[in-house]
């Protein structure tokens, strides 16, 4: 396999960055290697970044659950707690309501 230094196409390349981004990086340029790899070496690259990306997400998603199912049980107990506060100021209200309207012996 050989590699092509196009350092005189760059030269003559117009201003104009006329090279696309999938080309741009795809030379070799003086004091530059190139080392060449093969399809099964490519494939164990990426498929290691790959399982450590999946592993890293994965481990997010579980956090990001554990997280979640706490917040969950906070909120169930806020709700829980608002309802107990609720049910105790109606009740104190209906207790101060009969106690004016004297249906209600504050003595008892």
């Amino acid at each position: 396999m050989e590699s092509i230094v196009i350092d005189a196409q760059l030269k003559d390349a117009p201003k104009d960055d006329a090279f696309s981004d999938k080309t741009k990086n795809d030379f070799v340029a003086n004091g530059q290697i190139m080392v060449t790899i093969t399809l099964a070496e490519y494939r164990s690259l990426v498929k290691g970044n790959s399982d450590a990306q999946v592993s890293e997400a994965k481990s997010k998603q579980w956090h990001a659950e554990q997280e979640r199912d706490q917040l969950k049980k906070q909120v169930t107990d806020l709700q829980k707690q608002l309802e107990e506060l609720k049910n105790l100021i109606q009740s104190k209200f209906t207790q101060d309501a009969e106690a004016k309207d004297g249906t209600l012996d504050p003595a008892e």
